[in-house]
Formats: structure tokens, sequence, C-alpha cells
């Protein structure tokens, strides 16, 4: 992997802390790239207001913003570590560039 690619996914991971459905919710999302080209193990801290959200049944969907609708990347199951509110899960990407990852 090269700089650019890991400097990007770096960024990406700061600028996720996206707030869904309502604005007491919260993400803190990291990946580690994996052996495979473009494959990641991602791990992301969800809140509700200020407490760890969990038991939730969540997917991960990744998205181009610079190429809407042109990547059809699988979605991906959460699966809840043992700390509360703390999920990990695998993302198969398609090519470099600055991607979105979104929780529903």
């Amino acid at each position: 992997m090269n700089w650019i690619t890991s400097i990007t996914l770096l960024l990406l991971a700061i600028l996720i802390a996206t707030k869904s459905y309502s604005e007491n919710f919260a993400s803190n999302t990291s990946c580690t790239p994996l052996k495979k080209k473009f494959h990641y193990e991602c791990n992301v801290k969800i809140t509700y207001g200020l407490k760890p959200h969990s038991e939730a049944d969540i997917i991960a969907n990744a998205s181009m913003p610079s190429m809407s609708m042109a990547h059809n990347i699988k979605p991906s199951k959460l699966t809840e570590t043992k700390n509360l509110g703390e999920y990990t899960y695998e993302l198969q990407l398609e090519m470099h560039g600055e991607w979105m990852i979104s929780y529903d």
C-alpha cells in the first residue's frame, strides 16, 4: 500500500465522526489494511449521546463520493466486540481513493 492510500484512509477515519438518524448518534472509525489488496479490518465506536450504543444490528456501506453509484461494495455486518459500543468488520474496496463509510 502506498503512502497516499494510507494518508487518505487515515484522514477518512478521522473525518468519519458521522451523525446518523439523529444528532445523538456518533461514530469513530479506524481501518487497518490486511494482506489482500484493498481489504481492510475496521473498528468503530458508536455512541448515542454519551453512552455506548450496543447490541445493535448495524451494516457498514462504503461509497466513493467522487464516483457515486459507480462501485458495488458488498455491505459488511458489524460484530460487537467485548467492549460495549465497539464493533469490528471487514471491508473489501475496489480501488485507491477517498471512500466514505456509512452505517445503517
